[in-house]
């Protein structure tokens, strides 16, 4: 593959491109895919229904294989990294774990090419996205099929165990070196690499901004607490980097690799509703054990961000389809266990995937960006800041204790063995 250069020529630009134009790129693009598979004649098949960020069609060689084909709708000065890290990804997935992810075939980072764009030219997986495989998914009510939820669910599991099984040594993009080795890269937008969470949570928090103003705040909030939301949503950042140095337990490396979109649309089965691969791993990199999440299929609003009417005393949600979401993570948490005595794998990903404080700060960090969820933010945050009252109080009080009872002698001849933490 040709020298990569940063320059984005104008035609790069496709996200108003007109069809006819934009079919005729995919024709260049099927000849270029042509002569990268040893010849074998191509034509240009059926598309997807087009998302926000890419274009994407199917590239069918006459010896019955399929390709598939991508191009960014519109391109910046991240597209190249963001393009570089998902196939740099992808790559050490398919080395180093059983997880399925497409097999990259060629690709461009920037438009300084023959063709013109950046692109990616990659296997097509068999089977179709969980979301739209007959049978297996109720759109109306939003819930798996019966038949199929355990064997899905376990499925599932077992490969988030697998991609939390890669880690790395700071937080950040994946980047494959010449020589083939793999180093950590900055994240697109945010900077880094990160030697710590701390390190991460503080930068996050100098960047992360919330989608809406004031003004629309109080226009979509027709009653409820306003300030004290519109107070949450200035001050949630600051609070992030006041609590920075006392988020995690585990500040330092190594760090689980992450997928940004855990979702049934990234999630291909085959015609019995088995897995078979997880597509779309760009913005992937590596996350502090905090921000772990269950897939986003088990999403749930945290009961500190939602209205306390929606729940009884005890916290449990008193909507139906919300119940089943507790019941369903509760087995899900029970299959990642599982997972992780058969990988023979630590109990990292199951221990912040069990506990509360750390998922509702997960997902508040999230939807503060995305979508712009209106809540009282800081909630979130008062266990860390209860947990590190209490820890201060208890070492304070360890110090005095000493002080008043002075030094304690060991027998002698006794060695003292020297302590261990266990997770």
């Amino acid at each position: 593959m040709s020298a990569i250069p940063s320059v984005f020529p104008s035609k790069a630009n496709l996200e108003g491109k007109k069809s006819n134009g934009l079919e005729l790129l995919f024709d260049e693009l099927c000849v270029y895919a042509s002569s990268n598979n040893g010849g074998v004649p191509c034509a240009v098949g059926p598309g997807f229904p087009s998302g926000s960020v890419h274009h994407v069609r199917v590239l069918e060689f006459h010896d019955g294989t399929n390709w598939i084909v991508r191009i960014p709708k519109r391109v910046d000065k991240r597209t190249a990294a963001r393009i570089r890290s998902e196939v740099h990804t992808m790559t050490l997935i398919r080395e180093t774990t059983n997880v399925r992810v497409p097999r990259v075939y060629a690709y461009e980072a920037t438009g300084a090419n023959k063709i013109g764009i950046p692109f990616i030219l990659m296997e097509r997986i068999p089977g179709i996205s969980a979301i739209d495989a007959r049978g297996f998914f109720d759109r109306g009510n939003g819930i798996i099929s019966q038949e199929y939820k355990l064997p899905f669910l376990k499925a599932i599991a077992e490969t988030q165990v697998q991609i939390s099984s890669i880690r790395l040594p700071k937080i950040g993009t994946v980047s494959k070196s010449p020589n083939g080795t793999y180093e950590v890269g900055p994240i697109p937008g945010l900077g880094g690499p990160f030697d710590t969470a701390s390190a991460f949570f503080e930068a996050q928090a100098s960047k992360i901004k919330f989608p809406h103003t004031e003004d629309k705040i109080r226009r979509l909030m027709l009653n409820g607490p306003v300030d004290e939301v519109v107070s949450s949503v200035e001050t949630f950042p600051h609070n992030i980097m006041a609590l920075a140095t006392r988020l995690s337990l585990f500040d330092d490396g190594p760090f689980p690799l992450y997928h940004p979109d855990f979702y049934y649309s990234n999630i291909i089965l085959d015609d019995q509703c088995r897995v078979t691969g997880i597509i779309d791993w760009e913005k992937s990199h590596s996350i502090p054990w905090e921000l772990a999440e269950f897939p986003f299929l088990l999403d749930m609003l945290p009961g500190l961000l939602g209205n306390p009417c929606n729940y009884d005393k005890d916290g449990t949600p008193r909507e139906e389809s919300e119940r089943r979401t507790v019941e369903d993570r509760e087995m899900y948490l029970t299959f990642v266990k599982d997972a992780e005595r058969e990988q023979s794998q630590d109990a990292r990903l199951s221990s912040s995937l069990g506990n509360k404080s750390l998922q509702d700060f997960a997902f508040a960090v999230r939807v503060y960006q995305y979508p712009g969820k209106l809540a009282i933010y800081n909630k979130v945050l008062q266990p860390f800041e209860d947990s590190w009252a209490s820890r201060s109080k208890h070492r304070t009080e360890g110090k005095q204790l000493t002080r008043e009872k002075g030094p304690r002698s060991r027998p002698s001849g006794v060695v003292r063995e020297e302590s261990t933490l266990s997770m």
